[in-house]
């Protein structure tokens, strides 16, 4: 998984500077976003207000350990972030990304921001992006052909609530824990102890997966879990996913070494 290419679009992105995804069609880094394909619609003042507050939320919590150590000065630091909110305006867009190497299209809506133009009436061309929402989903890394279907679905849905909805995301990857459990034949009472089954065929998948259940459980019964919490996730996912791949590359393995035993063990 690249994770800066994560990390650098989870807030407002220049569209002139938005990087290259990866493709959910060939898996190629080759999906670039179609600037002119960009429609843009005003936001309503209910939906600014939205917006504003979302944003001071999350200036809020970047400066809440600074609030800590320092009251006055996490203070300044709240307030010149509302002064700087108040001088943007919003808007709800929809685009398309296009592969450069299979030319498939994945569309895309999110939020634009851009500075507050009192004179002007239609959206600066250096509006920043944020994407909330693509379909088909962009993949974080790519989920092999040999994980099940039912464990791939909820892996996919878990990337892309990331871009909007942490808590969604964290409660996907945590029933897609479910389902590879349930897949390889380990269902205990509980999640908990459906993963402790699998210890003893596969203790250090086993172990990883106790920590992907915390977050899941955080994410859907509390609300602390942060976008690097994910990312966190996302790799330790992609590496666990690997035990399908093992166990084919085992099982094929076992049936070539059958084939010689079979042919030249003499005893």
């Amino acid at each position: 998984m690249d994770r800066e290419i994560w990390q650098s679009i989870i807030g407002f992105v220049s569209q002139q500077r938005y990087p290259v995804l990866p493709c959910p069609y060939c898996m190629e880094k080759s999906l670039a976003i179609d600037i002119e394909s960009i429609n843009y619609r005003k936001s309503t003042p209910s939906q600014e207000r939205d917006f504003f507050t979302k944003e001071l939320d999350s200036e809020l919590q970047k400066y809440s350990e600074i609030t800590k150590q320092n009251t006055f000065l996490g203070v300044l630091l709240y307030l010149g972030a509302a002064a700087s909110n108040m001088q943007k305006e919003y808007a709800k867009f929809i685009c398309f990304f296009k592969c450069k190497n299979c030319g498939g299209d994945v569309s895309a809506a999110g939020t634009s921001q851009c500075p507050l133009d009192r004179k002007n009436t239609t959206i600066a061309e250096k509006s920043l992006l944020k994407i909330e929402y693509f379909s088909p989903p962009v993949p974080f890394f790519n989920v092999g052909a040999s994980v099940p279907i039912s464990v791939k679905n909820e892996v996919l849905q878990s990337f892309n609530h990331f871009h909007s909805d942490l808590l969604t995301s964290g409660a996907k990857l945590r029933r897609s824990i479910e389902k590879l459990c349930s897949e390889l034949g380990f269902k205990g009472k509980t999640l908990h102890g459906s993963i402790s089954a699998m210890t003893e065929k596969f203790p250090r998948e086993a172990e990883l997966l106790h920590s992907l259940k915390l977050l899941g459980n955080e994410a859907t019964h509390a609300d602390s879990v942060s976008e690097e919490d994910l990312l966190n996730a996302f790799e330790i996912q992609e590496y666990v996913l690997g035990m399908f791949e093992r166990i084919e590359a085992e099982k094929r393995a076992e049936e070539k070494a059958k084939k010689l035993m079979n042919k030249f063990d003499r005893s």
